[in-house]
């Protein structure tokens, strides 16, 4: 389970802190459909469904179509996409995001997938401009262009920094206005294996947060399943 960091900085300092399960799955493993506990696209309580992400097709290929759309070269590593999962068949998905590994499995690109309450999706691609492997001291920016809160103007820039690997994930997304900054996430855990003992348990939280993918406690640890 991820821990999740949401903050308004403006007018008023709001923010909220909760452990979420978090998903961290290759591409190549959507093909499968059950994996224990872990369905994909299949009727259970804990599962994936691929149309959710991207054109709603083959996520595989629509991460292949960014890239080219983007005209960045293509990574030669595996795709992972990180993505909470739907549970008893609801999703509570604001967000997903790919991570593209290019060679000697080091982060080559970034994908955050956003959408609305209207059911619109914008992908914003993050890579450095010389193309070069992203690492967890830099810093990523990308213009605003897509509407997601009735709160907040469609304008400012996201910068993006991610940490990816060693068993650690951590993902932070900050936006700005000419004011300065408005709001800061983030999204931070261990990566641990998916056993059907940590989905279970994983179901039981999430499925608390649901009425009021990885598995934990928010206060003693922080793992995302993969």
């Amino acid at each position: 389970m991820q821990t999740y960091f949401h903050a308004r900085l403006r007018p008023a300092l709001n923010s909220f802190r909760y452990g979420a399960a978090y998903l961290y799955i290759p591409l190549d493993e959507l093909g499968k459909k059950r994996r224990g506990l872990l369905s994909i696209d299949g009727r259970i309580w804990f599962g994936v469904r691929t149309r959710d992400y991207g054109d709603g097709q083959s996520a595989k290929a629509w991460i292949a179509n960014v890239l080219e759309e983007w005209r960045v070269p293509e990574a030669d590593g595996e795709v992972v996409l990180i993505t909470m999962p739907r549970i008893f068949g609801y999703a509570l998905q604001s967000s997903k995001f790919l991570a593209v590994q290019g060679s000697e499995r080091r982060f080559a690109r970034g994908a955050a997938e956003v959408s609305n309450t209207f059911g619109e999706r914008h992908c914003y691609l993050c890579f450095r401009e010389d193309r070069g492997a992203i690492t967890p001291q830099d810093t990523v920016t990308a213009q605003k262009i897509f509407h997601v809160s009735p709160f907040l103007e469609t304008k400012g820039d996201y910068s993006f920094r991610f940490s990816v690997g060693d068993g650690q994930l951590a993902i932070m997304i900050d936006l700005s206005d000419e004011n300065g900054p408005l709001l800061r996430t983030s999204l931070a855990g261990t990566l641990v294996p998916a056993t059907n003992g940590r989905l279970l348990r994983a179901l039981a939280r999430q499925s608390a947060i649901a009425v009021q993918d990885h598995c934990l406690d928010p206060l003693s640890s922080r793992e995302t399943l993969f």
